[in-house]
Protein backbone atom coordinates (compact mmCIF):
# COMPACT_ATOMS: atom_id res chain seq x y z
CA UNK A 1 0.00 0.00 0.00
CA UNK A 2 1.31 3.45 -0.85
CA UNK A 3 1.42 5.11 2.59
CA UNK A 4 1.58 8.83 1.74
CA UNK A 5 -1.55 8.71 -0.44
CA UNK A 6 -3.28 6.45 2.08
CA UNK A 7 -2.67 8.84 5.01
CA UNK A 8 -3.59 11.87 2.91
CA UNK A 9 -6.83 10.14 1.84
CA UNK A 10 -7.86 9.37 5.42
CA UNK A 11 -6.94 12.90 6.47
CA UNK A 12 -9.04 14.43 3.69
CA UNK A 13 -12.08 12.47 4.88
CA UNK A 14 -12.09 14.81 7.90
CA UNK A 15 -11.72 18.09 5.98
CA UNK A 16 -15.43 19.00 5.80
CA UNK A 17 -15.91 18.18 9.48
CA UNK A 18 -12.91 20.36 10.36
CA UNK A 19 -14.22 23.23 8.26
CA UNK A 20 -17.62 22.97 9.97
CA UNK A 21 -15.90 23.20 13.34
CA UNK A 22 -13.62 26.02 12.17
CA UNK A 23 -10.50 23.87 12.51
CA UNK A 24 -7.46 24.10 10.30
CA UNK A 25 -6.43 20.68 8.93
CA UNK A 26 -2.95 20.41 7.46
CA UNK A 27 -1.30 17.43 5.79
CA UNK A 28 2.47 17.43 5.38
CA UNK A 29 4.81 14.93 3.82
CA UNK A 30 8.47 14.58 4.63
CA UNK A 31 8.98 11.86 2.05
CA UNK A 32 8.10 10.76 -1.44
CA UNK A 33 5.61 8.00 -2.07
CA UNK A 34 6.51 4.68 -0.45
CA UNK A 35 5.01 1.21 -0.52
CA UNK A 36 4.56 -0.40 2.91
CA UNK A 37 3.09 -3.65 4.16
CA UNK A 38 0.32 -3.12 6.69
CA UNK A 39 -3.16 -4.24 7.67
CA UNK A 40 -5.08 -1.55 5.82
CA UNK A 41 -8.33 -1.87 7.79
CA UNK A 42 -6.54 -1.64 11.14
CA UNK A 43 -4.43 1.32 10.05
CA UNK A 44 -7.57 3.04 8.76
CA UNK A 45 -9.26 2.56 12.16
CA UNK A 46 -6.24 3.78 14.12
CA UNK A 47 -5.72 6.87 11.98
CA UNK A 48 -9.46 7.55 11.84
CA UNK A 49 -9.67 7.28 15.62
CA UNK A 50 -6.72 9.63 16.14
CA UNK A 51 -8.21 12.20 13.78
CA UNK A 52 -11.68 11.80 15.28
CA UNK A 53 -10.28 12.50 18.75
CA UNK A 54 -8.29 15.45 17.44
CA UNK A 55 -11.46 16.93 15.94
CA UNK A 56 -13.48 16.28 19.11
CA UNK A 57 -10.97 17.79 21.51
CA UNK A 58 -9.65 20.74 19.52
CA UNK A 59 -11.51 23.99 20.16
CA UNK A 60 -12.84 26.13 17.28
CA UNK A 61 -10.02 28.07 15.66
CA UNK A 62 -7.55 25.31 16.51
CA UNK A 63 -5.37 23.28 14.19
CA UNK A 64 -4.74 19.61 13.41
CA UNK A 65 -1.51 18.54 11.71
CA UNK A 66 -0.92 15.19 10.05
CA UNK A 67 2.57 14.36 8.84
CA UNK A 68 4.21 11.35 7.18
CA UNK A 69 7.98 10.97 7.50
CA UNK A 70 10.55 8.36 6.61
CA UNK A 71 13.64 7.50 8.62
CA UNK A 72 15.62 4.81 6.86
CA UNK A 73 13.38 1.76 6.83
CA UNK A 74 10.68 3.21 9.11
CA UNK A 75 7.70 5.40 8.36
CA UNK A 76 6.31 7.70 11.06
CA UNK A 77 2.79 9.11 11.00
CA UNK A 78 2.24 12.02 13.37
CA UNK A 79 -1.13 13.49 14.34
CA UNK A 80 -0.77 16.66 16.39
CA UNK A 81 -3.42 19.15 17.41
CA UNK A 82 -3.93 22.26 19.52
CA UNK A 83 -6.57 20.59 21.69
CA UNK A 84 -6.54 19.92 25.42
CA UNK A 85 -4.16 16.98 25.15
CA UNK A 86 -3.81 13.98 27.40
CA UNK A 87 -2.76 14.21 31.03
CA UNK A 88 0.86 12.95 31.13
CA UNK A 89 -0.13 10.47 33.86
CA UNK A 90 -2.38 8.70 31.34
CA UNK A 91 0.07 8.61 28.41
CA UNK A 92 1.53 5.16 29.18
CA UNK A 93 -1.98 3.70 29.00
CA UNK A 94 -3.35 5.23 25.79
CA UNK A 95 -2.66 2.12 23.71
CA UNK A 96 -4.19 -0.30 26.21
CA UNK A 97 -7.14 -1.80 24.37
CA UNK A 98 -10.09 -0.48 26.39
CA UNK A 99 -8.46 2.35 28.32
CA UNK A 100 -9.98 5.80 28.46
CA UNK A 101 -10.11 8.49 31.08
CA UNK A 102 -13.65 8.46 32.32
CA UNK A 103 -16.28 11.00 33.17
CA UNK A 104 -16.49 9.47 36.65
CA UNK A 105 -12.86 10.39 37.30
CA UNK A 106 -13.46 13.91 36.06
CA UNK A 107 -16.47 14.25 38.42
CA UNK A 108 -14.57 12.75 41.39
CA UNK A 109 -16.87 9.76 41.84
CA UNK A 110 -16.38 6.09 41.23
CA UNK A 111 -17.70 4.60 38.00
CA UNK A 112 -20.44 2.54 39.60
CA UNK A 113 -21.88 5.63 41.34
CA UNK A 114 -21.86 7.58 38.07
CA UNK A 115 -23.44 4.64 36.25
CA UNK A 116 -26.25 4.35 38.83
CA UNK A 117 -26.90 8.11 38.88
CA UNK A 118 -27.07 8.39 35.11
CA UNK A 119 -29.31 5.36 34.80
CA UNK A 120 -31.61 6.63 37.55
CA UNK A 121 -31.93 10.09 35.99
CA UNK A 122 -32.16 9.10 32.33
CA UNK A 123 -33.23 5.46 32.25
CA UNK A 124 -30.22 4.74 30.03
CA UNK A 125 -26.70 3.47 30.56
CA UNK A 126 -23.78 5.85 29.94
CA UNK A 127 -22.95 3.95 26.74
CA UNK A 128 -26.52 4.31 25.50
CA UNK A 129 -26.47 8.05 26.26
CA UNK A 130 -23.18 8.56 24.46
CA UNK A 131 -24.39 6.61 21.42
CA UNK A 132 -27.62 8.60 21.40
CA UNK A 133 -25.72 11.91 21.46
CA UNK A 134 -23.40 10.70 18.69
CA UNK A 135 -26.39 9.65 16.57
CA UNK A 136 -28.14 12.99 17.12
CA UNK A 137 -24.99 14.84 16.09
CA UNK A 138 -24.64 12.57 13.04
CA UNK A 139 -28.27 13.21 12.03
CA UNK A 140 -27.71 16.95 12.27
CA UNK A 141 -24.52 16.74 10.18
CA UNK A 142 -26.21 14.51 7.59
CA UNK A 143 -29.12 16.94 7.39
CA UNK A 144 -26.65 19.77 6.79
CA UNK A 145 -24.80 17.62 4.22
CA UNK A 146 -21.62 18.30 6.19
CA UNK A 147 -19.72 15.33 4.80
CA UNK A 148 -19.99 11.78 3.61
CA UNK A 149 -21.59 9.12 5.81
CA UNK A 150 -18.12 7.73 6.55
CA UNK A 151 -16.68 11.15 7.50
CA UNK A 152 -19.59 11.85 9.79
CA UNK A 153 -19.59 8.38 11.40
CA UNK A 154 -15.90 8.59 12.31
CA UNK A 155 -16.19 12.29 13.13
CA UNK A 156 -18.84 11.77 15.81
CA UNK A 157 -16.88 8.93 17.38
CA UNK A 158 -17.96 5.62 15.84
CA UNK A 159 -15.06 3.29 15.06
CA UNK A 160 -17.06 1.05 12.74
CA UNK A 161 -19.10 2.24 9.79
CA UNK A 162 -21.21 -0.93 9.89
CA UNK A 163 -22.08 -0.45 13.57
CA UNK A 164 -22.86 3.22 12.96
CA UNK A 165 -25.21 2.31 10.10
CA UNK A 166 -26.92 -0.36 12.23
CA UNK A 167 -27.46 2.03 15.17
CA UNK A 168 -28.56 4.87 12.89
CA UNK A 169 -31.14 2.73 11.11
CA UNK A 170 -32.41 1.40 14.44
CA UNK A 171 -32.91 4.96 15.76
CA UNK A 172 -34.14 6.77 12.63
CA UNK A 173 -35.71 3.95 10.62
CA UNK A 174 -33.55 4.53 7.53
CA UNK A 175 -29.88 3.91 6.76
CA UNK A 176 -27.71 7.03 7.02
CA UNK A 177 -27.18 7.01 3.24
CA UNK A 178 -30.94 7.51 2.75
CA UNK A 179 -31.48 9.99 5.58
CA UNK A 180 -33.13 13.20 4.44
CA UNK A 181 -33.52 14.87 7.83
CA UNK A 182 -37.28 15.05 7.53
CA UNK A 183 -38.09 11.46 8.34
CA UNK A 184 -37.06 11.69 11.98
CA UNK A 185 -38.74 9.40 14.42
CA UNK A 186 -38.48 9.68 18.22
Amino acid sequence: MEIVGFVKGITEMFRVLCEDRRLSLMFQRGMAAAEVYMEVDKMEKVLGNLLSNAVKFTPPGGAIYVRVDEDGTEVTITVRDSGIGIDPAHLPLVFDRFYQVGLAEALYMDRSTLYRKLQKETGRTPSQLINEMRLQQAALLLQQEAGTVSEIAYGVGFNSLAYFSFCFKEKYGVPPSEFDGYSLRP
